[in-house]
C-alpha cells in the first residue's frame, strides 16, 4: 500500500542547488514524487555548521516502503551524494529527514517518526506549510500552519533570492490556477490536467510530471 511521506532536504557545502536536484533526482528513481516547496535559504540551526546559510525544501513522496527500509534508501543517496557524519548537525552537502510517514508513529533506536525537532525547526516549518498547510502533527494535534505560527525559532528563513528557475508547487494547490500556468510548469502534476475539477481549457496541455 502507499504511503504519503513528507521529506526534508538540505545542505549547506558545495554547490547547495545542485545537490537538492541530485537528492530528489535519485529519489524519484525509487519512489513516486508528489510535489516539492520553493527552495528556502535558512540560518545555521544548533550552533554547529560553520560552512554558512543552508538551503532546505520539503519534498513530498508517495512510497510503498516501510519506514526502515525508506531510512536505508534515503542514507545510500545521502551517502552517494558526499554525506558524511562527522559531527552532530555539522555541515553536510545532502541531509534527508523522514518528517511524517503517514500518520504513522515510530520510536525506534535508529528512527523517531514525526521527526522530533520538526516544530522546533522554522526552516522546516515555512516549507512545509507551503504545501501541506492543514497537514496535523499526529502526536501534537496542530497543523503545519498553526505549528509555524507558534514557532519561537528565531533564524532567518527566507525564499532563496539567487533561484533562477521555476519551481513546481504542490499538486493539491491547485485552485485559483489557470490552465495556462499549469502548462508553463509552475504547478507539478502526476496526472492530466483534464482528470482535475474545474473549468479546463481545450487548448491547453499539461505536462504528465514535472521534476522539481
Amino acid at each position: 500500500m502507499q504511503t504519503e511521506v513528507v521529506l526534508g532536504i538540505g545542505g549547506n557545502k558545495g554547490d547547495r542547488v545542485a545537490y537538492l536536484k541530485s537528492a530528489i533526482e535519485a529519489l524519484s528513481k525509487q519512489v513516486t514524487l508528489v510535489g516539492c516547496s520553493k527552495i528556502y535559504e535558512t540560518e545555521v540551526w544548533g550552533g554547529v555548521a560553520t560552512n554558512g546559510n543552508f538551503l532546505n525544501q520539503v519534498v513530498c513522496i508517495q512510497t510503498d516502503l516501510e519506514p526502515s527500509s525508506l531510512l536505508e534508501l534515503i542514507q545510500g543517496i545521502e551517502l552517494d551524494l558526499g554525506r558524511t557524519r562527522e559531527q552532530h548537525w555539522g555541515d553536510r552537502t545532502i541531509d534527508i529527514d523522514i518528517l511524517y510517514f503517514g500518520s504513522e508513529i515510530w520510536n525506534t533506536p535508529t528512527l523517531s517518526i514525526p521527526h522530533p525537532y520538526l516544530a522546533q525547526r522554522r526552516f522546516v516549518l515555512q516549507p512545509l506549510a507551503e504545501i501541506l498547510p492543514k497537514k496535523p502533527h499526529p502526536v501534537l494535534g496542530r497543523t503545519s500552519l498553526e505549528l509555524l505560527a507558534e514557532c519561537s525559532d528565531p533564524g532567518q528563513v527566507s525564499v532563496w533570492k539567487e533561484a533562477n528557475y521555476k519551481l513546481p508547487l504542490y499538486r493539491g494547490e491547485l485552485d485559483g490556477y489557470s490552465p495556462e500556468t499549469i502548462a508553463s510548469g509552475w504547478i507539478f502534476l502526476t496526472k492530466p490536467w483534464s482528470t482535475f475539477p474545474g473549468p479546463h481549457s481545450t487548448n491547453s496541455v499539461a505536462p504528465s510530471a514535472t521534476i522539481c
